[in-house]
C-alpha cells in the first residue's frame, strides 16, 4: 500500500523490512508494481566473533532438572533457564554474551532453543550479570518434540565454561 505521495514502505515485521537467517553474503529483493520493478542489493555481513571471557564463571540460577510431558501441540515447553555470569572475583558481568544450545538428546528428539529454529540462541546478561532464556511465546526457554527421555542444554560464554541444564520429556 502506498502513502499519499506514492511511496510504499516494507516494514510489517516489527518495523523490519526483511530478515535473513542461517547464512551470510549478498542477496537481492525485487519489488514490482504496475509493470515496474526496483532491485535492492543487500549484504548480510559475517557475524563478528564474540568477546572472549576465559576467566568467567557460570552458575545456574533457575531452570535446571525440569521434567514434563508434551502438551497437546506435541511440544514439551520448558520454563525459563537462567545463568549468572561473574568474573574471577565473583562480580557479575553485565552485557556478557551467553549462548544456549542442545548438548545431548535421544535419537528422534528435536530440541529447539530459538523461535527461528536456529541454534545456538544468544542473549546478553542484564546489569546483574543474569541471562534468562525465555524467547518463546509464553516465556518458555526450550521446546522438545517427537520423543521422550532425558536431554541436556548448555549455556556458555566465548572461550569460557559451559553449564548444563538437565531436562526430561516424560510420557
Amino acid at each position: 500500500m502506498t502513502n499519499s505521495k506514492g511511496f510504499a514502505t516494507l516494514n510489517a515485521m516489527q518495523g523490519n523490512s526483511a530478515r535473513c537467517y542461517y547464512d551470510q553474503g549478498d542477496f537481492t529483493i525485487v519489488v514490482s508494481s504496475f509493470g515496474k520493478s526496483q532491485i535492492f542489493s543487500l549484504t548480510v555481513l559475517p557475524t563478528p566473533p564474540l568477546p572472549p571471557l576465559p576467566n568467567a564463571k557460570l552458575s545456574i540460577i533457575s531452570g535446571n532438572n525440569q521434567k514434563l510431558a508434551r502438551m497437546s501441540d506435541g511440544a514439551a515447553k520448558f520454563a525459563p533457564m537462567a545463568v549468572l555470569v561473574s568474573n574471577e572475583h565473583d562480580q557479575p558481568i553485565a552485557n556478557a554474551y551467553v549462548s544456549l544450545d542442545a548438548l545431548e538428546h535421544p535419537s528422534g528428539m528435536a530440541v529447539q532453543v530459538d523461535p527461528s529454529g536456529g541454534h545456538p540462541t544468544l542473549l546478553q546478561t542484564d546489569q546483574d550479570g543474569i541471562a534468562t532464556f525465555q524467547k518463546f511465546y509464553g516465556g518458555y526457554s526450550v521446546l522438545a518434540y517427537y520423543a521422550t527421555g532425558p536431554f541436556s542444554v548448555g549455556a556458555s560464554v566465548q572461550d569460557g565454561p559451559t553449564v548444563s541444564f538437565n531436562c526430561e520429556v516424560t510420557a
